[in-house]
């Protein structure tokens, strides 16, 4: 495959396939070679990756993974004498996994499920720290209990959440005759916010409203303005009191004939007014101006950021780990994760994690996590969130409050109220009085994410609506940590990457594929392209083939793919799909809710409004979106073609499957070999025989 980068230069990657088609080989644009090997089945047996100078062992380079007789993954073997065991149910539900030889000791997870199948229990071996989950008849969840604290939740009729009862208090949502949300009643500001929509389903206004004094009813007291481009792109959205005309806030955007965000102009927050960004033909940025100030991006043949202002080149190795940036050196252990920072004349940072690759020290600063990978305390402050999703209801300092789509709405911080505004890219850029009518705090950001400037206070939540470490200034991105300095991740990609778009999506460290503000990366594994607020689905990464959302709605959406998931029942779809593995799909049901994140990310704020169904929000949390949904798996490849005007009504109010096992499978590339035969007798396998591969892990 040959890509073009610029005149006179392009990147050249090659790959390798074996007589029944599975990928084997992948020569990435530096020369540096990933083998794959799959066994009998067809299943991935091995991920071998290149050697480098600290990890030249093939011991120190490959990922294995051990299947039972049915075809399920029990172990998996990492670089550096880690390894992860898995125990299923009956039905073949995750029910136990554990891990041992990493650098900190790992938590046994343990999950229980209802006779639906619903996840009723996530947590430990000790009851009293597991997050527990109850339902109604319809499937929905109605309470959410954890250490940390709880959260319970109503429905009207139609299957809408009418209100959210956590620890910020409750909020309330009200719905037009269309099934959209229409109004929410935020605790936290004591204010309404009512949405308008124009004939395209499109936000076009957020009227705030507070109580009268003698609490007969609502006065108006700022709106925010949506507007759409010819092509249905935001345009801009301005914030006002209901006092002037003059903005409060302004965001304006501009794009390339590709849908790329070349130009943003800001108004009353803090940082430059014009920002404008251009890209090389493969689509990645090469340079950020703010102002008067231009910082120049620059990238190898694999993806790897090689210059990043004025500082020293960027130094990587063969698996695209970063070893030096001119400010610190970079050291990783066998499977990949960060092991230390050594800034130039200054002390060493050093990172911990454990064997399910969750951060556990950096620093002085510790953390734990829950048994769906959340960070449940920092330094002994605990965190609580919204069901069985990752939107933060309380990070110790702050409470915050959401659309059903898990959209932020407000934070209170001690004694202080504040109506929160995010861009398209989901970044906190400021922050209203509780009445709306002044900004009491703004940032802006670089293009990967490190704060430019700031001014008056706003929450711990910014860059992608994450939680920033007030320590060294890392994102929390759910199943990793991310680094906005380098624009890398502190651990591989547990997911196989599509690398047959471009070169660059199979790297496993870098955030965006090198374009980061066209997209969010919701669950720190897929990076959606979102132009102009509506998810793109060109990061087949991990999805096994491409989707393209159309703009304001799903209604026109068509698509033709590969996938482990399948559109609601209720909606009009022809499938012919196989699908791989037990009664849930848990190698991708983190796909899932990454595709039904970005979806209900970009609905909830600019799209198809509150369409009565529901999917995953941006931070993983449930929302009033349409979803796919994991599908019982057979080993195979099916494809199936999806058309549909509208989707169905439907409230998917479930807390997400195990978001992990981390296993080297997860994801569809390598591609499976074809249907695998049904076992027979006279095969040499066994009933509790298992079945040795070697794989990435992804």
């Amino acid at each position: 495959m040959v890509e073009p980068v610029k005149d006179g230069e392009s990147i050249t990657t090659t790959f390798g396939y074996d007589a029944t088609g599975n990928r084997t080989r992948l020569t990435d644009g530096r020369g540096n070679t990933t083998v794959y090997t799959f066994n009998a089945w067809g299943m991935p047996e091995a991920t071998i990756e290149p050697a480098t100078s600290a990890h030249p062992a093939a011991a120190d380079r490959t990922w294995t993974t051990v299947y039972d007789a049915a075809g399920r993954s029990v172990a998996d073997l990492l670089p550096g004498g880690v390894k992860r065991q898995r125990s299923y149910d009956g039905l073949d539900r995750l029910v136990r996994e554990t891990g041992t030889g990493a650098e900190a000791t790992t938590i046994d997870r343990v999950f229980t499920y209802d006779l639906a199948g619903r996840m009723t229990a996530a947590g430990t071996h000790d009851a009293a720290q597991r997050n527990t989950y109850a339902y109604n008849d319809r499937g929905q969840l109605l309470r959410a209990d954890g250490p940390a604290g709880s959260s319970r939740y109503t429905y009207g009729d139609d299957g809408n959440m009418t209100a959210r009862t956590d620890g910020a208090g409750t909020t309330a949502y009200g719905y037009d005759v269309a099934g959209r949300l229409s109004l929410t009643d935020d605790p936290v500001t004591g204010a309404r916010t009512v949405m308008s929509y124009d004939a395209a389903g499109r936000v076009t206004a957020e009227e705030y409203r507070r109580p009268t004094a003698d609490g007969s009813g609502w006065s108006a007291e700022g709106t925010r303005a949506y507007t759409y481009d010819a092509l249905g792109r935001l345009a801009e959205d301005r914030t006002v009191s209901s006092a002037g005309t003059t903005p409060l806030a302004r965001l304006a955007y501009g794009y390339d004939a590709d849908g790329r965000l070349v130009r943003k102009e800001t108004e009353g927050t803090a940082g430059p007014g014009v920002q404008t960004y251009a890209y090389d033909l493969a689509g990645r940025m090469t340079s950020a101006t703010n102002g008067a100030t231009t910082t120049p991006y620059a990238w190898d043949a694999a993806g790897n950021r090689t210059l990043a202002g004025a500082a020293a080149a960027a130094q990587y190795d063969e698996r695209n780990r970063l070893l030096s940036d001119g400010t610190s050196t970079y050291t990783y252990t066998a499977r990949g994760t960060l092991a230390s920072v050594q800034p130039s004349g200054g002390s060493a940072r050093t990172l911990t994690f454990d064997a399910f690759e969750r951060k556990v020290a950096d620093g002085t600063a510790t953390y734990l996590y829950d048994s769906l990978d959340r960070m449940a305390s920092r330094d002994g402050t605990a965190f609580v969130y919204d069901g069985g999703s990752n939107n933060l209801v309380s990070d110790g300092a702050s409470s915050y409050t959401r659309t059903p789509g898990g959209t932020l709405v407000a934070a209170a911080t001690g004694t202080t109220r504040q109506r929160l505004l995010t861009d398209q890219h989901t970044d906190v850029v400021a922050a209203l009085t509780a009445d709306g009518t002044a900004v009491s705090g703004s940032t802006s950001y670089d293009p990967f994410g490190k704060p430019q400037a700031e001014s008056g206070t706003t929450p711990s939540l910014g860059y992608q609506s994450g939680y920033t470490d007030p320590a060294n200034g890392d994102i929390n991105m759910a199943a990793r940590w991310y680094q906005p300095g380098t624009g890398a991740f502190a651990s591989r990609d547990t997911w196989l990457l599509d690398p047959t778009q471009s070169s660059g999506r199979a790297h496993r460290y870098s955030y965006g594929f090198g374009s980061p503000l066209n997209g969010t990366d919701p669950t720190g594994h897929i990076f959606p392209l979102v132009i102009g607020g509506v998810a793109l689905w060109k990061a087949a990464a991990a999805l096994g083939g491409a989707t393209v959302i159309t703009a304001g709605a799903y209604g026109a959406a068509e698509w033709a793919s590969n996938r482990d998931w399948s559109w609601p029942s209720s909606s009009s779809s022809s499938s012919s799909s196989s699908s791989r593995g037990g009664l849930y799909d848990l190698g991708n049901a983190g796909a899932a809710s990454a595709a039904a994140a970005a979806m209900s990310a970009a609905a909830t704020r600019f799209g198809a409004g509150s369409s009565g169904s529901s999917a995953t929000s941006s931070r993983g949390g449930s929302s009033s979106r349409s979803a796919w949904y994991p599908k019982t798996r057979q080993y195979g490849n099916g494809s199936w073609t999806y058309r549909a005007a509208q989707p169905q009504p439907r409230v998917i109010t479930s807390p997400p499957r195990p978001p992990i096992p981390q296993n080297p499978n997860k994801g569809k590339h390598p591609v499976p070999a074809p249907t695998r035969p049904t076992p027979k007798p006279d095969w040499g396998i066994k009933p509790g025989a298992g079945s040795h591969r070697t794989d990435g892990s992804s």
